[in-house]
């Protein structure tokens, strides 16, 4: 019997199961380890601080010539979304960009 759950993740656009997701073999995180990742707490599905978390993610990424074109509001959806389809009340989200 499988106990470990089966998480949903967002993937260049599209929302995968776990076990679906899959890395492109051309990503630049993959070949060449070029990214940025942030770690973001949330507690009764409340993220903390995320606007402090993405402003160091995007000072990070100018540092590191990725431009990536979400907006603040638009990757926090995407955050508060992914803790609802997951149906997680508290954890730790890693938000990647490569």
């Amino acid at each position: 019997m499988n106990l470990k759950p089966n998480y949903t993740n967002y993937i260049n656009g599209t929302w995968e199961s776990e076990s679906n997701s899959k890395v492109p073999i051309y990503d630049g995180g993959f070949l060449l380890g070029d990214g940025l990742f942030e770690t973001i707490r949330f507690d009764k599905k409340n993220l903390f601080y995320p606007e402090k978390h993405l402003k160091r993610l995007f000072h990070g990424l100018k540092i590191i010539r990725i431009n990536l074109k979400e907006s603040n509001r638009s990757i926090i959806n995407l955050l508060e979304q992914t803790i609802k389809k997951n149906d997680q009340d508290s954890g730790l989200l890693r938000l990647m960009v490569t």
